[in-house]
């Protein structure tokens, strides 16, 4: 990847495995970490409940 020039990919790549690194050395710490389905239903769900009772 360096040497064709795609940085951009290189970056996302690092950042992910950072990211992957980090999450699971939390989780082998056994620490709690928060589903983030729970997260996306507490700020959509109002909206799901609302454009359904506009369809009925």
């Amino acid at each position: 990847m360096w040497k064709q020039k795609k940085t951009k990919e290189l970056w996302i790549l690092a950042l992910v495995t950072l990211l992957i690194s980090v999450l699971g050395t939390v989780k082998s710490l056994g620490i709690n970490l928060p589903n983030p389905l729970d997260m996306l239903s507490a700020i959509l769900g109002p909206y799901p409940r609302a454009v359904y009772s506009l369809l009925q």
